[in-house]
């Protein structure tokens, strides 16, 4: 065999392998419908964490709340196990801490902006999750010169 036929039987070798293997296909990101999504807060009063920070101390965070009532549309995952993240984009004003507690499916947890987190693990089994999560977010003082958004979205990851 000639060493170009050598080298397409290779590749052909090569793409069976990722077509056949479980895992090999990469998984698509989907953002999740939150349309039915209403924030309870939608101004988030930002407060200095420390009233009087430790002399020589560069504590200047600032913390604040809101609720959410979370409507995700699942529906075209229904009667299958999912994996949802919360993803927190890198955005202005600069970094930020978010952290959350939630009354029903998803898990609590935290992380810093430009990350995700797993939030639930489950099956779906009706067109809508629903929740109630509060939300704390901490960002550094000297990065609040005025009012600013906060972006968040729900994903999942298909095979």
């Amino acid at each position: 065999m000639s060493r170009s036929g050598r080298m397409r039987l290779a590749g052909g070798i090569a793409l069976i392998a990722w077509l056949v293997l479980p895992g090999a296909v990469p998984a698509r990101t989907v953002v999740i419908d939150d349309a039915g999504t209403s924030v309870l807060e939608p101004l988030v009063a930002l407060r200095w964490k420390n009233a009087a920070p430790a002399r020589g101390a560069h504590n200047d965070q600032m913390v604040g709340f809101m609720t959410v009532r979370l409507r995700l549309n699942v529906a075209p995952w229904m009667h299958r196990t999912a994996r949802i993240y919360l993803s927190l984009p890198q955005q202005p004003p600069g970094p930020m801490q978010v952290s959350w507690t939630a009354q029903q499916h998803l898990a609590q947890g935290e992380m810093q902006s430009g990350n995700r987190v797993l939030v639930y693990v489950g099956p779906i089994m009706g067109p809508i999750l629903e929740d109630t999560v509060r939300f704390r977010l901490t960002i550094e003082g000297r990065w609040v010169q005025h009012a600013f958004p906060v972006s968040m979205q729900f994903e999942m990851d298909e095979a």
